[in-house]
């Protein structure tokens, strides 16, 4: 099915040509052809800052199998996630053994999807590669034990292995207590997403007095910010447009010439003027404050993505760079300036996510 190691030069496969990847400190071991030769490159493209080390198809094991590629890259100071796709262990006690010795070591981290797991899965994984029935719940409690993370598919797979590679590059300090801050600019979006991250065992700790009072200056008084770290930015959108408008209708008054707003300054983020300030005062209050861990944001730009955002994009990610707390942004629109952001985040090891799942 082919193999990759970055220093020997790429891939080698005996079936079709396979573009070599960018290095990074990611290696994925698989049962599955498919995963290195279709979903990678697949992913490769979406993520360009994502990087490999080692990529390793095992197929039915006949000789070497998932324990002898673990041991071996566990000693590569380089790798800190390894990626595992499995449908039968070959020797579950030595598998275990290998992945509590990962969790004692410093920036490793596995991620593991197991397939057959349902009695049809497993029929499916004994015709694809003779794969055994295995006690399935038993195996699960105690690789979960051994600090193993379980993805559900290769998609979820690939969601946790591009952000702990990030991560890790990034040097970021790892939320340890589950304590963040949520940043949104949808009243709804924020309900939803606070919930999903309730349901993962996250929690919104409650401002210090500094920090809250810091919010409340940029938030308009009929509408304060919560004292919890779930933060509606729109009111600030709201109070910062007013504040533009305001500014303009007086300055209007005092030219003596007749002025018109051409279609490009009736951009909304065009009218908020100062809104990146106020972007920069929420976010230095959200990540100055002691009790948070970490910050899930909403990326700035809407339909018409680029236009008027890019112009604070730049600084303000290089201001985030500098906290030790990670930073996560989302993103629900497609448009070509939303991606463009998505790519440029990637340049500073921040992962944007388009879904509120992940």
């Amino acid at each position: 099915d082919g193999d990759y190691d970055d220093k020997k030069g790429g891939f080698f496969t005996g079936q079709f040509a396979l573009t070599n990847y960018k290095r990074g400190n990611v290696a994925i071991i698989t049962q599955s052809g498919f995963l290195n030769g279709g979903i990678a490159p697949l992913i490769f493209r979406q993520y360009p800052s994502l990087g490999f080390r080692y990529i390793v198809s095992i197929g039915n094991k006949m000789d070497l199998g998932e324990n002898e590629f673990l041991e071996y890259i566990l000693q590569d100071d380089t790798v800190n996630v390894i990626a595992i796709y499995l449908e039968s262990f070959k020797d579950p006690r030595k598998f275990i053994s290998l992945c509590r010795k990962a969790k004692q070591l410093p920036k490793k981290t596995i991620i593991l999807v197991k397939g057959g797991k349902t009695s049809q899965g497993m029929k499916a994984a004994s015709s694809h590669t003779g794969a055994l029935a295995e006690d399935e719940r038993l195996i699960d409690a105690i690789i979960k034990q051994a600090g193993v993370i379980q993805a559900n598919n290769f998609f979820e797979m690939f969601q946790f292995l591009r952000t702990f590679s990030m991560m890790y590059k990034s040097g970021k300090k790892f939320p340890v207590k589950g304590n963040i801050a949520l940043v949104v600019g949808s009243g709804g979006m924020g309900t939803v997403m606070g919930d999903i991250a309730m349901k993962y065992g996250l929690k919104f700790p409650e401002f210090g007095e500094k920090s809250y009072n810091i919010l409340k200056s940029v938030f308009p008084d009929w509408m304060p910010p919560n004292r919890f770290a779930l933060v509606d930015m729109w009111p600030t959108m709201e109070k910062a447009m007013m504040d533009a408008a305001k500014k303009a209708k007086s300055t209007a008054k005092k030219s003596t010439k007749k002025t018109t707003i051409n279609e490009k300054e009736r951009n909304p983020f065009r009218m908020m003027g100062s809104f990146g300030n106020v972007m920069e005062i929420i976010q230095r209050a959200v990540l100055e404050e002691p009790k948070i861990e970490g910050l899930f944001t909403s990326m700035p730009g809407g339909p018409r993505g680029r236009e008027g955002t890019m112009d604070f994009m730049t600084p303000m990610l290089e201001r985030i760079a500098k906290y030790p707390k990670p930073v996560f942004f989302y993103s629900v629109m497609e448009s070509e300036g939303a991606l463009e952001m998505s790519r440029l985040c990637g340049k500073y090891n921040i992962p944007v996510f388009t879904r509120t799942e992940d």
